[in-house]
């Protein structure tokens, strides 16, 4: 081979460098390809969960309870969570998965014909992956690629190679969501009729990026058909060979992709609700529930302004995609 590219020479000396050699002996003992490295990862997961309930009797009149869980979900996977990576010292992450839940509780009696409950509750869960390893550029500072858009993730780009294992390690995984909710009613009895009016308030938030990868980039690597082997085209490894004498060159004949940035999204919601209802008792065996109730469900919106939701009253047939006598969709003004 006449020269080995620069970037083909940082992945070699950064990534493949750490990579255990293969347990040749071993393979060849089961009839497996040498070159297979078997490796056994170790993962953890451990819990450490605190319940508090409280309830109180203050006096005849006022009655409180409230609530708190809390549990932290610590772990450890050996190969990645979202991307993994099965060879040791390239892709391990740590995870936090904390969750925490408020609710308290008041009823207040006013009278013996009238009572009224207020509560609050709150939520909030959280998914924080951190990854660890050879993959991350704090650790292999050797790979420095000039690409598209600016690496902002603090991961190398991903090299597939085939019939090798991807090397591409996960991005700083944040997933945090909070749930509040308010609500209230109001209980009056009279005569035969007992009355109960109610409302609830409920909002909700989740921040989230891209699980799946970000915006490292990734090079792809296949043989090259132009030089089959002919004689040895069939056999195992010829192809993984040629793959990997492109990485070596510099040639990605697979191709190269990027996202622009590493999106996160911010998406919110509001739940409005309220009723009124009376429980008639018309006669000792017979009681009409009579009552109704209002529910506005609040559109869902991302407050990054990075995702979009269909909008009915903005559609405009005019403006609608047809389809071409011969299967093409074809927008206005194409």
């Amino acid at each position: 081979m006449a020269s080995i590219s620069p970037t083909a020479q940082a992945y070699l000396k950064d990534i493949y460098g750490v990579i255990p050699e293969p347990q040749s002996a071993n393979d060849l003992a089961n009839n497996i390809d040498p070159h297979t490295l078997t490796s056994t990862i170790p993962n953890s997961f451990d819990n450490d969960n605190t319940d508090l309930r409280i309830d109180e009797q203050v006096g005849q009149k006022l009655s409180v309870f409230y609530r708190y869980l809390h549990d932290t979900f610590p772990s450890f996977q050996g190969s990645g969570t979202f991307i993994a990576s099965p060879i040791p010292g390239l892709s391990a992450t740590v995870t936090k998965a904390p969750g925490t839940q408020h609710m308290g509780h008041a009823t207040y009696i006013f009278s013996p014909t009238l009572l009224a409950n207020i509560g609050y509750a709150y939520s909030n869960g959280s998914i924080l992956t951190t990854p660890q390893g050879a993959l991350l550029s704090s650790q292999s500072k050797d790979i420095n690629i000039s690409m598209p858009y600016p690496n902002t993730v603090g991961v190398v780009p991903t090299i597939a190679i085939n019939s090798m294992t991807t090397l591409g390690g996960g991005v700083v995984y944040v997933d945090h969501g909070v749930n509040q909710q308010a609500f209230g009613d109001l209980t009056k009895t009279f005569r035969s009729h007992t009355l109960i009016g109610g409302f609830s308030y409920n909002h909700y938030q989740k921040q989230e990026n891209n699980s799946g990868g970000g915006n490292q980039g990734s090079f792809g690597f296949i043989n090259d058909a132009a030089y089959a082997i002919v004689q040895q085209a069939q056999l195992p490894g010829v192809a993984a060979v040629q793959s990997f004498a492109n990485f070596l060159l510099g040639n990605a004949n697979n191709g190269f992709n990027q996202s622009s940035r590493n999106v996160q999204v911010n998406i919110q919601s509001d739940l409005y609700e309220g009723f009124l209802q009376d429980n008639w008792k018309i006669r000792p065996r017979l009681t009409f529930n009579l009552g109704v109730r209002y529910s506005y469900f609040g559109q869902p919106y991302d407050a990054n302004g990075n995702l979009s939701n269909f909008d009915p009253s903005t559609y405009s047939s005019a403006n609608a995609p047809t389809i071409s006598s011969n299967g093409l969709l074809c927008f206005k003004g194409t």
